[in-house]
């Protein structure tokens, strides 16, 4: 019933993730929208907002958004702000992101990540989840289990993802809080007035007369 008549190939699919058919800018626009008018105190739509943005730098790809939603809850953010936030790992920042969790883990444990190990990230998160699906297969059956791709993936990715995630995240968060709280407070603030006025525009015609004054004629 909901199925598009004509399917769509998967390059058209893929090309459609990166850049929807009508542009990033309506979307952006929608998500800022929604944001401006969520029914919550700027301070807890900000914390909800920076929970979200934090989640995005954690290496457990799939679980971001459960990530956001525990971390909003901690900071008493709002949880559909927090939603919204998580969205700020996307495939345009995702290599940003990884790149940079990297280089931060790598230095944070003494190193720097190996020539073209940034660009093969993707490949060896791959190789791990094949990996991973392998073993699992293996203990219901005659296949033996191996941990070379896996247990490269923790030292070489994974570890070092995990640290520095660890400290970006929060510091974007903290970034995302004080860029989020003054527009989101503006906005309420503006809408506020523009209901007062449009409140006082409806209540003035029905105002009484004021009285005439007798000892003038009036």
């Amino acid at each position: 019933m909901f199925k598009r008549r004509e399917p769509r190939s998967f390059g058209h699919a893929l090309r459609a993730t990166f850049w929807p058919q009508k542009g990033w800018l309506r979307p952006a626009h929608y998500i800022s929208r929604r944001i401006q008018r969520l029914p919550d105190s700027p301070e807890r739509i900000a914390r909800g907002i920076a929970a979200g943005v934090a989640a995005s730098f954690s290496p457990v790809i799939g679980v971001h958004a459960l990530i956001a939603l525990l971390v909003a809850k901690l900071v008493r953010g709002n949880m559909l702000a927090a939603f919204i936030g998580q969205g700020f790992g996307n495939p345009f920042t995702a290599l940003p992101i990884m790149a940079g969790a990297l280089n931060v883990g790598y230095a944070v444990m003494g190193s720097r990540p190996a020539e073209g190990m940034i660009a093969a990230v993707p490949e060896h998160f791959i190789n791990a989840a094949k990996q991973l699906w392998h073993n699992i297969q293996a203990g219901f059956g005659p296949a033996t289990a191996h941990w070379n791709e896996l247990a490269d993936f923790w030292h070489m990715i994974f570890l070092p993802f995990l640290i520095g995630g660890a400290i970006l995240g929060p510091v974007f968060g903290v970034l995302a809080y004080g860029v989020t709280l003054p527009l989101v407070r503006a906005y309420q603030n503006m809408r506020r007035n523009r209901r007062l006025a449009r409140q006082a525009e409806l209540a003035a015609p029905n105002q009484p007369l004021p009285a005439r004054n007798e000892e003038n004629g009036g």
